[in-house]
């Protein structure tokens, strides 16, 4: 349960970071979709959308 938790922070630190590059314009949305799914996958959490 610790590690679910751990995991569920890192990726809404990172989601945050993605949506970030996006609204600045360092990467397109194509690019924040595929690196938001990944990190989702990875970390086994439910993907939240960009947009």
């Amino acid at each position: 349960m610790e590690q679910e938790i751990k995991n569920q922070i890192i990726y809404l630190v990172t989601l945050g970071l993605i949506r970030r590059f996006f609204r600045e314009g360092k990467i397109d949305i194509t690019l924040a979709e595929k690196l938001n799914r990944k990190n989702a996958e990875e970390l086994a959490c439910d993907c939240i959308p960009i947009a």
